[in-house]
């Protein structure tokens, strides 16, 4: 063992007993000269390279007030005031010990760490805790622990209450890419605690925020999350996973979602629900007291919305179900409670409700009444309910004489629409036993059968009203295709004239088939001051089968082609305010085999906007 004082004087004793003697004031020896005084000591050096156990340095001190050791270095500017430094070979060790084993402390503090500085930088610190190795072994750098099974607080952070600005926890992980900022993982046994209590008692927050998770990322993954809450237990006994709770009785907004002025393809709340059954996705299931209040608004002033654009979108599939019903309305209510309510006022042009499709009303009480009067012209023909199509004669047939002329012939004939076509006949339209009318072609090639309003004055309205692409026409029909499609053509929509040929009309939107054209598909046509356009709609025509065709002019003069419901062609502008007509034939392709073939007509509709 060596000490050293003295003015870096080395001086030796031969054990800690004699070190003792010496510091006391005992007399000097060979290798221990007087005790020093306090004035003359710079420095003070204690070697202990001679043992591996016991204390190098012990103090034993019955002082209760004053300092047992005290430090001063006033002048110290970047030094250090105690330096443990070469610590390499620490291993289970502790290089500080502070211990207090007995049950009697109370406000007394085991390690205080006091700064009256104003000046400290971003770089000073009271504290600092430097891990420079770059990996452990699972290490943990600092721990706090507590055997105390009390309302103990293990860790405590307090700010003055003059703190305006700084930060209370500062915890930076720049580099960090798949670790945990914080970790509180181990909380199998909590119940009724908190986690995570975050508490503004007072009453003075205006803009403060309590929790702010902030990131600038750019490049967030579909798996990347802000805020992950995740319940991994499959059960729960009635439980709330997240819930925002408020005492507010004001205009408080409880929880609100904003999304950039830039965001254009996202969304901005997404529900999953892909595994239930019997559940309720979203759930506003206590709105017993509203009166004037709205349980869902959905609110906008857009002015660009497009064909595809929705305020509230309800899409199914799936393509079973079993007696599903996709949405209700249910109301118990037995005043004058209106339970759906459409309010188109101030639409213009526009229509209150669209229904593409299928539609079936179904009324399972009592119906009450229809009111109102359209804003648009429309005639409705369901084929064969007022009479079988004949030529063009027999709807004026006045002859009298025998079976089968003058009145007989003129009453059964359709007062709507007539037959025309190359070899065709009042004996080409027949009735259809399932409903509708059947056309039939002659037996030879070219022979067609063609359904056409009466053309004669103040016969229809079908022909005397005028169906022009200003006025926001809408055409449909439903038919069948016959037993052979083979040397076939079939057209229907609204032309200038009776032809299937493309080329003949300047303007016109009509579908057309032709065996062997475009792999046997229904073709999507549209003619602009000469310009054909034809398009392929994906839609095979096969036999014996039922086929609903619309065509829907819009405001714009735009045409869209819908088969069974499925939007298959949009056009260009129509050229303004041509008047068309609709035609539906059924015809032998020139230089087809020989044999007769069928078309089955169930009706058609038309309509458009009053002038």
């Amino acid at each position: 063992m060596a000490l050293g004082a003295y003015n870096e004087g080395l001086i030796r004793a031969s054990s800690l007993d004699q070190v003792k003697a010496w510091l006391a004031g005992g007399v000097g020896t060979d290798s221990l000269p007087a005790k020093p005084r306090v004035d003359d000591i710079d420095r003070v050096y204690i070697d202990n390279e001679d043992t591996t156990s016991g204390n190098a340095l012990q103090i034993i001190s019955t002082i209760t007030t004053s300092n047992v050791i005290d430090v001063s270095a006033a002048s110290l500017t970047t030094g250090k005031g105690i330096d443990m430094s070469n610590l390499d070979a620490l291993t289970t060790g502790k290089a500080i010990h502070v211990d207090a084993t007995g049950v009697t402390q109370t406000d007394g503090i085991l390690v205080h760490v006091d700064s009256a500085s104003t000046a400290l930088t971003a770089t000073g610190r009271l504290l600092l805790i430097d891990h420079t190795g770059a990996s452990s072994v699972s290490g943990v750098l600092t721990e706090f622990k507590s055997a105390a099974a009390d309302e103990t607080t293990i860790v405590q952070i307090n700010a003055t209450a003059a703190l305006a600005l700084g930060v209370a926890l500062d915890i930076s992980l720049a580099a960090m890419t798949t670790g945990k900022g914080i970790d509180m993982s181990n909380l199998d046994a909590i119940t009724t605690g908190k986690a995570l209590h975050i508490d503004a008692t007072g009453v003075t927050q205006t803009t403060g925020i309590l929790v702010h998770i902030d990131s600038a990322a750019t490049v967030l993954t579909g798996a990347g999350r802000l805020l992950l809450v995740d319940h991994t237990g499959v059960t729960t006994t009635n439980g709330v996973i997240a819930e925002i709770l408020s005492a507010a009785n004001d205009e408080t907004v409880i929880a609100q979602i904003l999304a950039s002025d830039a965001l254009a393809g996202g969304k901005v709340l997404n529900l999953s629900a892909a595994s239930m059954t019997t559940g309720t996705t979203l759930a506003l299931s206590n709105l017993n007291a509203i009166t004037t209040g709205i349980g869902i608004h959905i609110a906008s002033s857009a002015t660009a919305i497009t064909g595809a654009g929705r305020l509230l979108y309800v899409n199914h599939t799936g393509t079973t179900t079993t007696s599903g019903t996709l949405i209700e309305f249910a109301s118990s209510a037995t005043d004058e409670t209106d339970v759906v309510k459409l309010n188109g006022t101030g639409q213009g042009s526009g229509r209150t409700l669209v229904i593409v499709g299928g539609f079936d009303l179904d009324v399972k009480g009592g119906y009450n009444r229809q009111e109102g009067i359209s804003n648009r012209f429309r005639l409705t023909w369901a084929a064969g309910q007022r009479g079988k199509p004949g030529i063009n004669a027999d709807i004026q047939d006045s002859s009298s004489g025998g079976a089968g002329t003058g009145e007989a012939v003129r009453m059964i004939a359709d007062p709507d629409f007539e037959i025309l076509g190359t070899s065709a006949t009042s004996a080409s339209s027949t009735f259809a036993v399932e409903g509708g009318i059947i056309l039939t072609t002659g037996a030879s090639d070219s022979d067609q059968t063609i359904l056409a309003p009466h053309l004669d004055a103040n016969q229809t309205a079908w022909t005397q009203v005028t169906w022009g692409t200003d006025q926001s026409t809408r055409w449909e029909c439903r038919i069948q295709t016959g037993t052979s499609i083979t040397d076939v053509i079939i057209w229907a929509g609204l032309k200038l004239t009776n032809t299937p040929v493309t080329t003949t009309d300047a303007n016109q939107a009509f579908f057309r088939y032709e065996e062997g054209v475009i792999a046997g598909n229904w073709q999507a046509i549209d003619s602009i001051s000469n310009t054909d356009n034809a398009v392929d709609s994906g839609v095979v025509v096969a036999i014996n089968t039922d086929y609903h065709l619309v065509i829907d002019i819009d405001s714009a003069r735009v045409a869209r082609f819908f088969i069974d419901g499925v939007l298959v062609s949009t056009s260009a502008a129509l050229t303004s305010a041509i008047d068309m007509i609709p035609y539906i034939g059924v015809m032998v392709q020139a230089g087809g085999a020989a044999g007769a073939k069928t078309l089955t007509v169930r009706g058609q509709a038309i309509s458009r906007n009053y002038a």
